[in-house]
C-alpha cells in the first residue's frame, strides 16, 4: 500500500476515535433530578430487594456502612436514572445514620456529578443531623474535619447562610460534648464568617448600583476589593479597581490590564502590592501573595541590588507563610489514615496531561470505557473501577496526579491491555509507572504488538502525599489500550504478591 494511502487511513482512524470520544463525553452531562414519585417507588423497590440488609443495618453501625457501600456499587451499574438517584439517596441516609461524614460527602459529590441538584444543601442538611446526634467527643476528629471542609466549600461559593448553619450545629455539638477547644475554634470561625457575609451583602448592593451607574467609583472599589483581596480572583476584580476611588489600586489594576507587560511593569505592580500590604493590614496576606506573584515574573530580567532586594522579599514572605517544622513533625508522627479501602477512581485527580479529542476531552475514563473504531460501540471491560489512561508517544507521557495526603499504606491492582473483541493488537510497547512524591517506579512493560496482557502490582504508599500514574509508548499508539485494572488504595500495610508477574 502506498505511503500516502496508509497515512490517510491512519488519519481517518484517529478522527473516528476522537469523534466517538466526543459523543461519549457529551453523554456524561448531568441529568435532571428524577420526579419524586419515581424516586419514592424506586426506594420501595430497593428496600424490598435488600430487605435483609436493611434489617441487619437497623442493629449495627458497621452494617449501615456496609449497606451504603453496597448501594453505591449497585448505583455504578444502574442505568435507570430514578433508581440510580434512589440508591445514592439511600446510601447518604445510611451514612448519616452511621455518622460516616466523609463517605456521606463522597456519595453526595457522586450524586452532584450525575444529577442537577444542590449538593451543598444536602451535605449541610445531613451533617447538621450528624452533629445533632453526636453524644460524645469525637476520638479522631475526622467528622469535624469533614464539616470544616463543607463550611469552606460554602464560603468559597459565597453561600454564607449554609456555612453559618453548619457552624452553629458544630458549636452546639461542642457544647453538648463539652469540647471547649472545638467551641472556641468554631465560634471564632463563625464570627469571621458573619463578618465576611455582611461584607458580601455590601458587595451585592454595590453590584446592583453598578447596573444603574457602571462608573460609580465607590461601588467599583467595593466589588474590586472583594474579588481581588477576599477571593483572590484578580482577573475578575482588576477591571472594577481600575474604575475605583483608590489611587494606588487604580494604578495597579491599569498596569495589570495591559496586554503586554514589561519587567518594569511587573516590578511596579509588585512594589505597589508590597506597600499596600503595610497600609491595609486586614488584607496583608492577599497583597503580599500578589506582590510575590509579580516579583517572580519580573525576577529573571533583574540583576544587581534590585534583584537581591526582590529575592529577599520573596524569601521573607515564603519563610513567614511556610508551615512550621514542629507541625510537620507532629503530622509525621501521627498520620491520619483512612478508615477503609478506596478505589483510586473515586479520588478526584489533581490534574491530567492526557491526549485530548477534538472536543478537548482527555482520552481517559474512570469507568474503563474503551473508545472503539468507527461503526463499533464502546465496550466495557470487566470491573467498574478500571481506569483507562491513553498513552502518549515517547518522549511524552500521559499523567494523572492524585493527592493522597499520606492517608494510605498500600496501592494495589494490575496493569496491561485487555482482550477487546475486534480491536487490533498494540502497535507499540506500553510502559506503566507510578511516581510517589517524586520517586518513580516502573511497574510493567507490555510486549510490542502483544496480545492481552496483565501484571498485578502491590506498592507501599505509606506517608505518600502525591501519587502519579503514567503511561507512555515507544511509537505508534494505535491499539495501545493502557489499563489500570481495579487500582485500590488501602490503609492496610502492603502485602507481597504471590505471583509478581503474570502475562495472559
Amino acid at each position: 500500500m502506498p505511503f500516502f494511502d496508509r497515512k490517510k487511513m491512519l488519519l481517518a482512524g484517529l478522527f473516528a476515535i476522537f469523534f466517538i470520544s466526543a459523543i461519549n463525553a457529551r453523554g456524561n452531562a448531568q441529568l435532571p433530578k428524577p420526579d419524586t414519585e419515581s424516586v419514592n417507588q424506586a426506594v420501595k423497590d430497593i428496600r424490598e430487594a435488600y430487605a435483609q440488609d436493611y434489617k441487619d443495618a437497623d442493629q449495627k453501625t458497621q452494617k449501615k456502612i456496609n449497606l451504603a457501600t453496597k448501594l453505591n456499587a449497585v448505583a455504578e451499574e444502574e442505568t435507570d436514572a430514578a433508581v440510580q438517584f434512589a440508591l445514592l439517596k439511600e446510601a447518604i441516609s445510611l451514612q448519616a445514620a452511621a455518622q460516616d461524614a466523609e463517605a456521606l460527602i463522597d456519595t453526595t459529590d457522586t450524586m452532584s456529578q450525575r444529577f442537577k441538584i444542590d449538593g451543598l444543601k444536602i451535605k449541610v442538611h445531613f451533617l447538621k443531623k450528624i452533629a445533632g446526634d453526636t453524644k460524645k467527643k469525637s476520638s479522631d476528629g475526622r467528622t469535624v474535619d469533614a464539616m470544616r471542609t463543607v463550611v469552606n466549600q460554602a464560603i468559597a461559593n459565597d453561600e454564607y447562610d449554609k456555612a453559618l448553619e453548619l457552624l452553629t450545629a458544630v458549636t452546639a455539638m461542642g457544647d453538648r460534648t463539652k469540647d471547649r477547644k472545638l467551641v472556641r475554634e468554631y465560634e471564632k470561625l463563625a464570627e469571621k464568617t458573619r463578618g465576611e457575609s455582611n461584607q458580601f451583602r455590601s458587595v451585592q448592593n454595590a453590584q446592583e448600583r453598578l447596573e444603574e451607574k457602571p462608573l460609580d467609583a465607590e461601588a467599583n472599589q467595593t466589588v474590586g476589593e472583594w474579588f481581588c483581596l477576599k477571593k483572590g480572583r484578580w482577573e475578575e476584580g482588576v477591571t472594577y479597581l481600575a474604575l475605583g476611588n483608590h489611587s494606588e489600586m487604580k494604578e495597579l489594576s491599569r498596569l495589570d490590564l495591559k496586554v503586554k507587560k514589561t519587567p518594569d511593569d511587573e516590578m511596579r505592580m509588585g512594589d505597589l502590592c508590597w506597600d499596600l500590604a503595610q497600609q491595609m493590614p486586614d488584607d496583608r496576606d492577599a497583597l503580599k501573595n500578589r506582590a510575590v506573584f509579580w516579583y517572580e515574573k519580573a525576577q529573571p530580567a533583574l540583576s544587581g541590588v534590585t534583584e537581591k532586594k526582590i529575592a529577599s522579599r520573596i524569601e521573607s514572605w515564603q519563610s513567614e507563610t511556610a508551615p512550621s517544622t514542629e507541625n510537620k513533625e507532629t503530622e509525621g508522627e501521627k498520620p491520619r489514615l483512612a478508615k477503609r479501602s478506596k478505589p483510586l477512581t473515586k479520588v478526584k485527580p489533581e490534574k491530567w496531561d492526557a491526549p485530548k479529542n477534538l472536543a478537548g476531552t482527555p482520552l481517559w475514563s474512570r469507568t474503563g470505557r474503551v473508545v472503539m473504531g468507527a461503526g463499533q460501540p464502546p465496550i466495557q471491560t470487566p470491573g467498574k473501577n478500571n481506569l483507562y489512561l491513553h498513552p502518549y508517544t515517547r518522549p511524552g507521557r500521559s499523567v494523572l496526579v492524585f493527592d493522597l495526603d499520606g492517608r494510605y499504606r498500600s496501592f494495589t491492582g494490575g496493569v496491561g491491555v485487555p482482550e477487546i473483541p475486534g480491536s487490533r493488537r498494540p502497535e507499540s510497547e506500553i510502559t506503566f509507572s507510578v511516581i510517589r512524591d517524586g520517586d518513580e517506579t516502573e511497574i510493567a512493560e507490555t510486549a510490542r504488538r502483544g496480545k492481552r496482557s496483565f501484571k498485578p502490582f502491590a506498592i507501599d504508599v505509606t506517608g505518600v502525599k502525591q501519587l502519579v500514574l503514567t503511561t507512555q509508548c515507544e511509537g505508534n499508539f494505535l491499539g495501545c489500550f493502557a489499563f489500570w485494572f481495579n487500582p485500590m488504595l488501602s490503609p492496610e500495610e502492603v502485602k507481597p504478591l504471590e505471583n509478581s508477574n503474570e502475562e495472559r
